[in-house]
């Protein structure tokens, strides 16, 4: 009897995904899992150009490794590697000093790298493997793809006659798309794992790959199909949903974009890499909606709830006197992500007897915690969630969304962003000055 009730907990669970705590069902996480082949994605490849007289000048040359095992006939190998999380790689060669704090700080910025959006191994490991090939004296080339990550290539088989990239259907061939083993950073450790690579050729000195795999979740019994960024196991730029039932007009949403499933719109809120979960907010219907979201010109809508980091009741009369910058943001939220160092700068640099900061985060607390901490948020933020429902009160449909209220406690601007917050808040400020 308890086997059976474990079992149909299990099934409801499936079904309705997992809501992250009791009091608030706004944000559902679900597990992923991966499956191999394209599903109904389109195939993305990276190049992989066959030149033996390549030289890498800038400071990824410091990061190359010797190799064995290459055939002594064949004639002007080209090494090169493939990598399966190229952050990862990138930073574990700034720790191992491979390339400088200069590089790596300019790659961060041309990359737009965050690094507190994910969890990153400190110990260098095998997120890469190599690769080498040449061609032949009737122009085929050849190659071998290091399958078990040892780096030597005299026990992996040849590869000739890479199929073109016109003749590659929607599923992999097996013969072109050897598993490969690599390492993973996943929840706080590192995990072994296998993916297939497939090689296509296109041009005489021209080979392509990817990793023909996707990921799937189950909600609402519908099995949601998900692809990361372009050619990589990760989804630090991109995630990408659709519904797999949807197979003649399947179109998948981007991250923050909207989805609907089961005739409720839900937000992809993207993938915790490091627990491997799908976030999805529940967007409520026209229907569903009890508050008008205000507008500029109106009065400020109370609310109260506990500042996440003391758990001391905040009010918004608790700013009467004073103006108050009000922003609802997200650790998922890439925008809320750039916000953070312009509402810093604002902070620091404004006067605290005439204006105030807070923050309502619609977000999971584990991941509320982590941000405070890594991007040292000062100002008070409050969790939303079922019992205050702050978010709901002021109808926020989009993050990141701001308001400015003046001391009398009236909306006077809202949607206030960028590197030039900070004079557009003092423009305000003195305004009521004058």
């Amino acid at each position: 009897m308890f086997r059976i009730i474990w079992l149909l907990l299990l099934v409801l669970l499936s079904y309705f995904g997992v809501a992250q705590n009791t009091n608030d069902k706004h944000i559902i996480t679900l597990p992923i899992s991966e499956k191999e082949g394209f599903g109904p994605f389109s195939p993305e490849f990276k190049e992989l150009t066959y030149d033996p007289d390549e030289l890498i000048t800038d400071e990824w040359s410091n990061t190359i490794e010797t190799v064995s095992g290459i055939p002594e006939d064949w004639d002007k190998p080209v090494v090169k590697r493939i990598i399966f999380d190229i952050y990862q790689f990138t930073y574990q060669n700034y720790n191992l000093g491979a390339i400088s704090e200069d590089f790596f700080n300019r790659v961060k910025v041309l990359w737009q790298w965050d690094l507190t959006n994910r969890d990153l191994s400190e110990q260098p490991i095998r997120c890469y493997t190599h690769i080498v090939m040449h061609k032949t004296p009737g122009g085929i080339i050849e190659y071998k793809i290091d399958t078990n990550n040892n780096d030597d290539f005299s026990d992996d088989r040849i590869i000739s006659s890479p199929i073109m990239v016109v003749a590659l259907g929607n599923e992999a061939d097996e013969e072109y798309a050897p598993i490969v083993q690599y390492e993973a950073f996943v929840k706080g450790g590192v995990v072994k794992k296998s993916i297939p690579v497939l090689i296509a050729q296109s041009g005489m000195n021209r080979l392509l790959y990817n990793f023909p795999v996707y990921k799937e979740a189950t909600f609402k019994g519908e099995t949601l199909i998900l692809r990361g960024d372009i050619v990589s196991t990760t989804f630090d730029k991109r995630t990408l949903i659709g519904i797999k039932a949807d197979k003649e007009n399947f179109k998948p949403i981007a991250k923050e974009g909207v989805l609907k499933i089961d005739g409720v719109s839900y937000q992809n809120m993207g993938v915790d890499a490091n627990d491997q979960l799908l976030l999805l907010g529940e967007k409520p219907s026209n229907k569903k909606r009890v508050y008008k979201k205000p507008n500029v010109g109106d009065d400020a809508i109370a609310f109260s709830g506990n500042e996440f980091t003391t758990n001391q009741k905040i009010s918004l009369s608790d700013f009467e006197g004073k103006y108050l910058y009000l922003e609802f943001w997200g650790s998922w939220c890439g925008p809320c992500m750039k916000e953070i160092p312009n509402v810093k700068y604002a902070k620091q640099n404004l006067d605290p007897a005439l204006i105030s900061f807070l923050g309502i985060a619609y977000d999971r607390p584990v991941e509320l915690a982590k941000t405070i901490k890594k991007k040292k948020i000062t100002w008070p933020q409050i969790l939303h969630n079922g019992d205050n429902k702050i978010a709901d009160i002021y109808d926020v449909q989009n993050f990141p969304k701001s308001y400015l209220i003046d001391p009398d406690g009236k909306i006077i601007a809202e949607d206030l962003s960028g590197s030039k917050l900070i004079k557009i808040l003092q423009k305000y400020i003195n305004k009521r000055s004058e």
